[in-house]
């Protein structure tokens, strides 16, 4: 249709009717070129492991980290929601590297919004004073 060598026909309940165009092709008379569609696309990994990894670090305790991801899961689990809503693993790192000390602090840590910070901002000052 595209290419016009066909057209809609409205009398014939919308079918389709070979236009003088398609008419030459099947008589021999023009050529007709397309490009074939593979019947696979490229290969693609799943989003999932395609995801970025991030790393912790040397310099991250990892028992504060699990602490506040068993913070973020249960926060999660109370809102219904999957955990990196509340916040990334990315931003539960820098948490642990920057240790804030205030809200103020807080909404400087990458990933913490203004709606973040006013939702789990208070949680997460607790549990880093808390932590050991």
């Amino acid at each position: 249709m595209a290419g016009g060598y066909l057209s809609i026909n409205i009398e014939g309940h919308g079918g389709l009717a070979i236009t003088r165009q398609g008419d030459a092709i099947l008589k021999g008379e023009a050529g007709f070129e397309y490009r074939e569609i593979p019947k696979h696309g490229p290969a693609r990994q799943p989003r999932r492991a395609a995801a970025k990894r991030v790393n912790a670090g040397d310099d991250v305790d990892p028992a504060l980290l699990s602490a506040l991801k068993a913070l973020r899961r249960d926060l999660a689990a109370k809102r219904n929601v999957p955990a990196y809503i509340v916040f990334s693993d990315a931003t539960l790192i820098d948490i642990c590297r920057l240790k804030p000390e205030s809200l103020d602090q807080m909404a400087r840590v990458g990933g913490v919004g203004p709606k973040k910070l006013a939702d789990f901002g208070a949680a997460f000052l607790d549990a880093l004073r808390r932590a050991p």
